[in-house]
């Protein structure tokens, strides 16, 4: 407990004059979990890398430099005297306390607070001197902002996530981190509840991928991934798409086929042709009523293969049966 005799002159709360007043530790800790503090002189701003002096007196108790910060910037506060025990407070626009500190350390009488700022706003330090005696003060801010997160940057496709680009769906699509989804829709600052004009929009297939030579997410077509393989980071289709292609067989890459047909009746997109997927063991012309396919667009695709050789749809050709 740190106690300190002094005559008191206008002590905020009571009219005492001419005797010795003792000033426990615990009631300052107490009154910085306060609502709010009251009777303060502001003393104008205070910017990261300024130090500002100014004089205190007891009457009002407590003088307050203001600031702004934004999320998740670090805060430190000192303030120092050579005649005074400084008491200090970082409080937000609401009035609550988010630092407080009396003594640094059990050599000093200066204070010295570091805060983790959660909210964008403006804040103020606010001091008193411990034992309301007159005293020089001299106050510090150092603001610390955080390297700024990437939010595109990824290693490999689980890395990436496919969001709505904008407030509204007709704005399309957009390829980010899968950890930064939400701060990237935070940045969008849409409303609740979000008015968006009814345009239609056409149906969106790509996939969110990595680009591994820039280390960017990135949105892909189907038709522009270079699917499986033997790669570090074997890309994988969109949800009913099929990876097809005869130069897997070498572990090389294939191509994104989009099905269709089946049970599900799933339907091609314009300019392309529902044919049998000649990959899987159902066979249209041997009972398979309800075999899947798969769509594309080779023009004629009823086009017969030579023996020994098939219909290699990935790739719109002829290519050697497989031995």
């Amino acid at each position: 407990m740190k106690i300190r005799a002094f005559i008191a002159l206008g002590v905020v709360g009571a009219a005492v004059a001419c005797s010795s007043v003792n000033v426990a530790k615990e009631e300052v800790s107490a009154e910085a979990t306060s609502e709010a503090l009251t009777s303060v002189t502001n003393l104008g701003t205070i910017t990261s890398g300024q130090s500002k002096t100014f004089k205190y007196t007891s009457n009002p108790t407590y003088r307050a430099y203001s600031f702004t910060a934004k999320a998740n910037d670090k805060a430190t506060v000192d303030v120092k005297s050579t005649d005074g025990d400084a008491v200090t407070w970082i409080i937000d626009s609401k009035d609550k306390v988010i630092g407080f500190n009396d003594d640094a350390s059990n050599n000093t009488f200066n204070s010295h607070i570091e805060a983790t700022i959660t909210a964008a706003g403006t804040y103020r330090i606010v001091v008193r001197e411990y034992a309301y005696w007159k005293a020089t003060f001299t106050a510090s801010l150092t603001i610390k902002s955080p390297a700024p997160v990437d939010m595109y940057a990824c290693n490999v496709d689980a890395d990436c996530a496919k969001v709505q680009k904008g407030c509204c769906d007709y704005l399309g699509n957009v390829a980010v981190n899968t950890a930064s989804v939400d701060a990237y829709k935070a940045t969008l600052g849409c409303s609740t509840p979000q008015i968006c004009p009814k345009i239609a929009v056409l149906a969106d297939y790509s996939a969110a991928l990595c680009n591994t030579s820039t280390k960017k997410c990135e949105l892909v077509k189907p038709a522009d991934i270079a699917c499986g393989g033997r790669t570090l980071n074997p890309h994988s289709c969109p949800s009913n798409y099929l990876c097809m292609g005869d130069t897997q067989m070498v572990d090389a890459t294939g191509k994104c086929k989009q099905q269709c047909g089946g049970f599900a009746g799933f339907q091609c997109n314009e300019g392309t042709t529902c044919v049998d997927n000649w990959t899987d063991s159902c066979d249209p012309n041997k009972g398979g009523a309800d075999c899947g396919g798969v769509c594309h667009s080779c023009g004629d695709v009823k086009f017969k293969c030579a023996s020994g050789y098939h219909v290699d749809w990935a790739n719109c050709t002829c290519s050697r049966d497989f031995q």
